[in-house]
């Protein structure tokens, strides 16, 4: 999440729930470039997808995401990484060897 100044308590918030960080662009040391993209976007914050395409901002003045609905759904998924004891034996992906 790049945000054009430090990010308030539910964009905070936000960002430790996604297990991400909030970076200010003024701590990136770049040439200023960045903060200008948002300038001209009209965005005090954008979430970044890790390809670096703009997954939601927040509006210049606003205090949250504009479509957080629209995608919070697509970071969680309910499969588990390794199938449970319970249907390990009846799975079809067993090896029959």
């Amino acid at each position: 999440m790049l945000t054009a100044a430090e990010p308030g308590p539910s964009l905070t918030a936000l960002a430790h729930g996604l297990g991400v960080h909030a970076v200010p662009v003024a701590d990136l040391g770049d040439d200023g470039t960045l903060a200008a993209w948002l300038r001209a976007g009209h965005a005090d914050a954008v979430l970044l997808r890790p390809d670096r395409v703009v997954l939601d901002v927040v509006p210049s003045g606003g205090r949250d995401f504009t479509s957080t609905a629209a995608w919070a759904s697509l970071l969680h998924t309910t499969r588990s990484p390794a199938p449970s004891e319970r249907t390990a034996p009846k799975s079809l992906l067993r090896s029959t060897t």
